[in-house]
């Protein structure tokens, strides 16, 4: 008896090429053949064993099935029909980042109808496909992150410049306080002086005007 396995990919960015292999207990399980979906059948490549290898001739951006792939059943156990030594290039050349997941596969009795095949291949794609968004929301908040740390940086330098010219500033102020407040009190001391010198004039003044009078009294009594 046979059963089929579908092989998902999810949020692929222009995908070019796609290497792959299989792997599985081979008392359990063998594969039999397999296809991949009408959207990438114009292409050069295909399968050797459990090794597959294909250069799409345009290039997928998006998620799907990429193929189906049927196994027969030729021994009871448990088994994982998981992806090994997989990578995919987009049309660039350059390697796409991937997470393979495998699915698990028991059968209990191999028959014409007393069999039981369970693979969680859909659960383990929905939570690849939960996984890839998850990642790409990380990737985005990562961005974020790193230009509110950049703007954070660019906010603390100029702090740092405006706290370095106001205390610069105020190192000027307070000089300009001590200065204003020595020219007060020399101030002071000039307005002291010149009134002691208007005084001592005044009193000069008086004086030779009073000598003035007597000298000239004395004159004309002669």
């Amino acid at each position: 008896m046979c059963f089929e396995v579908v092989l998902r990919i999810a949020n692929a960015q222009s995908l070019k090429q796609l290497h792959l292999n299989f792997s599985y207990n081979p008392s359990v399980v063998e594969l039999v053949e397999g296809e991949l979906d009408e959207r990438f059948l114009s292409l050069s490549g295909g399968g050797t064993g459990d090794e597959l290898n294909f250069l799409l001739a345009n290039s997928f951006s998006g998620s799907g099935v990429l193929g189906r792939y049927v196994f027969r059943m030729v021994g009871s156990g448990n088994t994982t029909i998981s992806l090994f030594n997989t990578f995919l290039i987009d049309a660039s050349g350059s390697p796409i980042l991937v997470t393979a997941q495998g699915s698990s596969v028991r059968i209990l009795r191999v028959g014409d109808y007393s069999y039981f095949v369970h693979i969680v291949e859909d659960q383990l794609s929905a939570l690849q496909q939960d996984y890839t968004a998850l990642n790409t929301l990380y990737t985005e908040k990562s961005q974020d992150y790193l230009e509110l740390q950049s703007q954070y940086d660019g906010l603390a330098d100029n702090f740092d410049s405006l706290d370095s010219s106001y205390n610069q500033l105020e190192a000027t102020y307070q000089s300009l306080s001590d200065s204003y407040s020595v020219s007060q009190t020399d101030n002071a001391a000039l307005e002291a002086e010149l009134r002691n010198t208007r005084n001592i004039l005044l009193v000069a003044v008086a004086g030779i005007v009073v000598l003035a009078i007597i000298i000239y009294q004395k004159v004309l009594r002669r």
